[in-house]
């Protein structure tokens, strides 16, 4: 598919839990080339970022003790890192709670991790914990 740019767009099915929990679609990624490339090898980035907790105390303990085991046990999942937020430099609360950053060798890496048992259990899991809301973005890491 060409953009009214020229640029070549292939696009690529992704995970639709949030349009299933949301009504809101993110079904497909574009990645875009410029030089009208075929992207093949692009490494997906899943970024997760969490709502102020209604108890800080309670999230904590679920995510290390139940939700990180299972973004451990999700095969494709190459890369994981998880950032709790620093209060801003004037001292007010920062927007956010905590962000987590998936990373995955391809899209098709990602689709099929996802898509996975474990991957729709972590998913699902959550409605368990985050009770300040979640945001989920993907990306192409350049």
């Amino acid at each position: 598919m060409e953009g009214p740019d020229g640029r070549v767009f292939h696009l690529w099915r992704i995970w639709n839990w949030h349009e299933r929990k949301t009504g809101i679609s993110f079904d497909y990624l574009l990645l875009g080339s410029a030089k009208r490339e075929i992207i093949t090898n692009i490494m997906i980035k899943v970024t997760v970022i969490y709502g102020h907790p209604k108890d800080v105390n309670a999230f904590e303990k679920y995510y290390s003790e139940t939700h990180i085991p299972l973004v451990a046990k999700t095969q494709g999942v190459v890369k994981f890192e998880w950032t709790k937020f620093l209060p801003n430099p004037d001292g007010s609360a920062a927007a956010y709670y905590r962000m987590a950053e998936l990373y995955f060798a391809g899209p098709a890496e990602m689709q099929q991790a996802l898509n996975s048992p474990e991957g729709k259990a972590m998913a699902a899991d959550l409605g368990n914990f985050a009770t300040g809301g979640v945001t989920i973005i993907f990306g192409a890491v350049e």
